[in-house]
């Protein structure tokens, strides 16, 4: 009987196993002529460094981009991008932070529907799951912007539910908002204060700059006669 080949290296107890083989996995055709045209895409791309690295983009304005082929569910091929990137290290970085716009059917807290007329260049839903920091040459025409008060506090409360910061960021909202609400109070008692200080001195016939002490002298004069009266 022939002998069966030894599926551990070295001796003794402590011996490696060897790991299995496993046969080449063959990719469907169509995925393989996908991923060499994006290799001359990126050869492509590759070339446009040099002059796209100091484009001004802006925050909140979505262009072309090219994500490429990737892998699994990474966001591949041609799609709308929105710059989320603060201006100053989009003015300086050669890179920047984008999320793909694309159609989707899924609905969750990281996804923001654009809804927009019919006469709008940009539809679709703005993925904040998919996030990626990509080279400014993958950025193709300028497309449209959203709006600042009405559709960019969307995209960043899906940010937040994103990065998973949603709910420390509400807190600290609320926090801020009883902050504001104690100050506005304080200020109401400060003003009313100082709404009397005036009446005061008005009715002690004192200037406008009399300070505490001079109120509390002219006070004490009013009260010596009262006094005197009472002996």
């Amino acid at each position: 009987m022939p002998s069966t080949p030894s599926t551990t290296t070295g001796v003794g107890s402590g011996s490696t196993p060897t790991p299995p083989t496993t046969a080449p996995v063959m990719l469907p055709s169509d995925t393989v002529i996908r991923l060499s045209k994006w290799m001359g895409d990126k050869f492509y791309l590759v070339g446009k460094v040099a002059n796209a690295t100091n484009r001004k983009v802006k925050r909140g304005h979505v262009y072309w981009c090219e994500f490429g082929e990737n892998i699994g569910s990474e966001q591949c091929r041609k799609r709308p991008a929105i710059v989320l990137q603060n201006d100053s290290a989009n003015n300086s970085s050669p890179n920047v932070i984008v999320a793909p716009i694309t159609s989707t059917s899924r609905i969750n807290g990281s996804i923001v529907s654009l809804s927009r007329d019919a006469s709008s260049p940009l539809k679709g839903q703005v993925l904040l799951g998919n996030v990626v920091t990509v080279s400014k040459a993958r950025l193709g025409s300028y497309i449209d912007k959203l709006d600042p008060t009405t559709e960019m506090p969307k995209v960043e409360k899906a940010l937040y539910n994103s990065f998973g910061v949603a709910a420390k960021i509400e807190k600290t909202e609320k926090q801020l908002e009883r902050t504001n609400t104690h100050l506005a109070e304080v200020k109401a008692t400060r003003n009313e204060a100082i709404d009397s200080l005036r009446d005061i001195r008005k009715a002690l016939a004192l200037p406008t700059n009399a300070n505490r002490a001079t109120i509390l002298e002219e006070i004490e004069k009013l009260k010596k006669p009262e006094e005197t009266e009472g002996i």
